[in-house]
């Protein structure tokens, strides 16, 4: 959702640095005509019209920090942001509780 650290996770996992960081921003603008941060939740959700809307994160994800839904949350106001724990970033797809509530908000 928030794009600085979608690319600082992204360097880090290829051990890149920060010209390489610069690069991957250029390389982006040149190649798609926006920037990084036009390819982002957020800058994508500022954007929508104000429909139901579930944001589902887990205090222990390592790969998507929870804030990255509060900052979505503050973009999209009429948004339920579900908080979980102990789910990580995977096993939230399985857990009852989550699959429940998005069936329920579905229906």
């Amino acid at each position: 959702a928030v794009a600085p650290d979608i690319k600082k996770e992204f360097l880090r996992r290829i051990n890149g640095n920060e010209r390489t960081g610069e690069f991957l921003e250029k390389y982006i603008l040149k190649r798609y005509g926006r920037t990084l941060e036009e390819f982002s939740a957020k800058y994508s959700a500022q954007n929508l019209k104000p429909i139901p809307t579930l944001l589902v994160y887990d205090k222990d994800d390592p790969d998507v920090p929870l804030y990255h839904g509060e900052e979505l949350k503050k973009v999209l106001p009429h948004a339920e942001l579900m908080i979980t724990e102990r789910l990580g970033h995977t096993r939230i797809l399985r857990s009852e509780e989550v699959v429940q509530r998005v069936v329920s908000f579905l229906a």
